[in-house]
């Protein structure tokens, strides 16, 4: 893993409070914030296992990634419940539809923004 990318450990509650203004951002399609918060490199990967539906090739850049999940959160059924829970010792969001889990997002942070973005939708994982 080259240093650029390399993973970096931040305290739970900087690390649970950025996901939740990302949540809020993406749900409100404040694009601006949602921008602010990410780095300018930020990359986002989805596996969906070949089970699921998802991008093929990983998104990099901080204004396609921002419209990316301004989109993809707005198309978020209703019937889903979104919540800030830990996963591999720190902070995602999960959605969950009754005791269906549907999918993971787990953000990398490095220097107060976020740097990556994991979903995995492959409800093997």
């Amino acid at each position: 893993m080259s240093e650029k990318h390399q993973r970096v450990t931040v305290a739970p509650e900087i690390h649970r409070q950025l996901t939740a203004s990302f949540v809020a951002a993406c749900q409100s399609g404040d694009l601006t914030t949602l921008t602010e918060l990410l780095a300018s490199d930020v990359t986002a990967w989805a596996d969906g296992g070949g089970k699921v539906h998802a991008a093929p090739y990983p998104v990099s850049g901080r204004e396609l990634v921002a419209k990316l999940f301004i989109t993809l959160m707005s198309k978020v059924p209703a019937n889903h419940q979104l919540a800030i829970e830990e996963v591999n010792g720190a902070p995602a969001l999960i959605s969950q539809s009754g005791p269906q889990l549907n999918w993971i997002l787990a953000l990398d942070i490095s220097n107060g923004h976020i740097t990556g973005l994991r979903s995995i939708l492959n409800p093997t994982n």
